[in-house]
């Protein structure tokens, strides 16, 4: 049975006429009619008689009437979820590393809130913590370092960061830095074992043979996973580090950090978009894009484009 000849009923018996029906459901009241005569016919009932000042609703339609004044309500209510479930479709979260906030986060921001269709909330953390709310559907994106190998997820490269060692310029001046041997004199501020930095920094060591990794043992200093902790600390002449340069950009122009170009280099710290494969496309699309569009801002912004690298959307 068709729902609309009901409720063309339901607007038919409480209006008692044809002509306010078909206004209040915009349609012809010919209309009108060939759904009453049809739901009569379907019902093998009759449910009124007469028009106008003689409209009445037999028995049959009074039971009739009181079902469909159910369903109409009914009705309502499922358009209303309907709409309040495709609106939450539009709402998401982004799990955000650290050295996007302290870089391109607010051109992100921006992007993200001139589209009025996306209501987006921001997660920050490290990346092991990200990936894993990331499978459990806590966030729907994640901006994090390095691409992720996971058959279940997809990712899609943002930037790339160049790396540079870092430290004041009243522990060390820059002219004073020719080779790495002059910085693993001093102390080395470093995240914790198995976070990304950490892993970068042995993998620069190794790679650049300095003293054997395995057996070199510079003083480290452990601070926890937070690079903005990292770079101030370095400021402060605690000990050197190895920053995104495009991340630390404000501290350098203050001169409370110098950059040491040494001959050994750090590859670039790539930056990826991750999902799931069945992710929503109607947050993850325009999050991704939304990236694409920040960091391209980023680069094109003072210096940046010395140290930092937007990929193609």
């Amino acid at each position: 049975m068709n729902i609309s000849f009901l409720e063309t009923f339901y607007w038919v018996a409480t209006l008692r006429n044809f002509s306010e029906a078909a206004k209040r459901l915009r349609v012809s009241q010919p209309v009108v009619s060939m759904r009453m005569a049809t739901l009569q016919r379907d019902l093998g009932a009759e449910l009124y008689r007469g028009s106008g000042k003689t409209f009445e609703l037999t028995n049959a339609g009074r039971r009739v009437f009181a079902k469909c004044e159910a369903i109409v309500v009914l009705s309502k209510e499922l358009e209303d979820e309907a709409r309040e479930a495709a609106a939450a479709a539009t709402t998401g979260y982004v799990g955000i590393t650290d050295v996007i906030a302290m870089s391109w986060l607010p051109e992100f921001l921006g992007y993200i809130r001139a589209d009025p269709t996306l209501n987006i909330g921001i997660r920050t953390g490290p990346l092991l913590e990200l990936k894993e709310a990331l499978r459990n559907g806590e966030i729907d994106v994640a901006l994090v370092l390095e691409p992720v190998n996971d058959p279940t997820l997809m990712s899609d490269h943002i930037c790339d960061f160049s790396v540079k060692w870092m430290g004041s310029p009243d522990l060390l001046p820059p002219e004073a830095v020719t080779d790495i041997q002059d910085l693993t004199k001093l102390p080395i501020i470093r995240s914790p074992r198995n976070s990304y930095r950490y892993e970068k920094m042995l993998e620069y060591f190794r790679w650049h043979e300095v003293i054997g990794a395995d057996t070199f043992q510079p003083r480290w200093i452990d601070v926890g996973l937070s690079m903005a902790t990292c770079a101030h600390l370095a400021s402060r002449a605690v000990g050197v580090t190895a920053l995104p340069v495009a991340a630390a950009a404000s501290l350098v122009t203050e001169g409370r950090l110098s950059i040491y170009d040494i001959p050994q280099e750090f590859l670039p710290w790539q930056i990826a978009a991750v999902r799931k494969r069945n992710a929503n496309p109607r947050v993850v699309d325009p999050v991704i894009e939304s990236a694409h569009r920040a960091a391209q801002a980023f680069e094109a912004t003072a210096d940046n484009g010395r140290y930092f690298v937007a990929g193609q959307s």
